[in-house]
């Protein structure tokens, strides 16, 4: 456990490091098995994602399928899907980018 006067308590699980610099931790995982794991993507259960899904014209909706147009992330998602999944990503969102 780590404590910090500007933070309050942190816990830290087993095989984690904390790093202290000016009073903001960073979490680094101990063992390299954590790089060499297959890529994981937070679109695929980002909340906002959820929205769309469940209510297109909302306005948490809208502002996720404006935001897929320019976000880095979800290009590196959508850029290494199988065409199958790339071509029902662009049916179900309606999104032409990344061709």
């Amino acid at each position: 456990m780590a404590v910090s006067k500007t933070f309050g308590v942190m816990l830290v699980k087993p095989g984690m490091r904390v790093f202290l610099l000016n009073q903001i931790f960073f979490l680094t995982l101990w063992n390299l098995d954590f790089y060499t794991m297959a890529q994981h993507y937070p679109c695929e259960t980002c909340k906002l994602r959820a929205h769309y899904e469940k209510n297109p014209k909302s306005f948490r909706g809208r502002f996720w399928r404006w935001h897929i147009n320019f976000c880095p992330g979800f290009k590196a998602y959508f850029t290494h899907q199988d065409e199958q999944t790339k071509a029902d990503l662009r049916e179900k969102y309606h999104f032409e980018k990344y061709k």
